[in-house]
């Protein structure tokens, strides 16, 4: 992994206007800018080169396993916590909360980051090349914030950087008994009596 490839650290310090070349770049088929009008007054962005086409990671969206790099037309992946009450399926957009975590599985080695940023951010996957190198470039796009970021990597096995990944944010606790059986979505149209009849 290579961080701040192709100089992509950027630090907003309040009356700069806010515009790289990759974002400047990304238009819908209207020719409307697929990035949101957000106040980057204050944004933060920094790149990392995973020498991987194999992305996975963002958790959080209906969407496939590996994650596909962005276009014009799918926008950035956004990080943000926010509640639909519907959503379609097979598409990049956030469900109800996210994880800014990403990682790049080869076949001999296998790196991750984890960004450390709670304001609104974007994360824009394109192909890239270093050094001869084919990989990916994963520039995060955050509004506001301090960069931080905590990079894995390992040559022996896929589940070290998942165990390095835990050893920061905790390991998660197994559900409580209350928690299984029937659960239904707050948008569902249901009535208490069916909520009863199934408790």
């Amino acid at each position: 992994m290579v961080v701040n490839p192709k100089d992509t650290l950027w630090v907003e310090h309040g009356d700069v206007e806010f515009t790289p070349e990759d974002m400047s770049e990304k238009k819908d088929a209207e020719g409307n800018s697929v990035w949101p009008n957000l106040d980057f007054e204050r944004a933060v962005s920094i790149g990392f080169f995973f020498n991987s086409e194999y992305m996975y990671g963002l958790p959080g969206r209906e969407f496939s396993f590996r994650l596909p790099y962005t276009d014009e037309q799918s926008g950035p992946y956004r990080l943000f916590n926010q509640g639909y009450s519907t959503f379609g399926t097979n598409t990049p957009a956030n469900l109800y909360g996210s994880a800014p975590y990403l990682t790049s599985h080869a076949t001999d080695h296998d790196a991750s980051v984890a960004w450390l940023n709670s304001a609104d951010t974007f994360v824009d996957l394109t192909a890239a090349r270093i050094n001869r190198v084919k990989g990916t470039l994963a520039t995060f796009v955050s509004e506001a914030g301090a960069i931080e970021f905590f990079t894995m990597g390992s040559s022996l096995h896929p589940q070290r950087v998942q165990k390095s990944l835990a050893d920061i944010t905790g390991y998660i606790d197994l559900p409580p008994m209350h928690a299984l059986g029937f659960h239904f979505s707050k948008w569902a149209d249901i009535s208490a009596d069916i909520v009863i009849e199934r408790s």
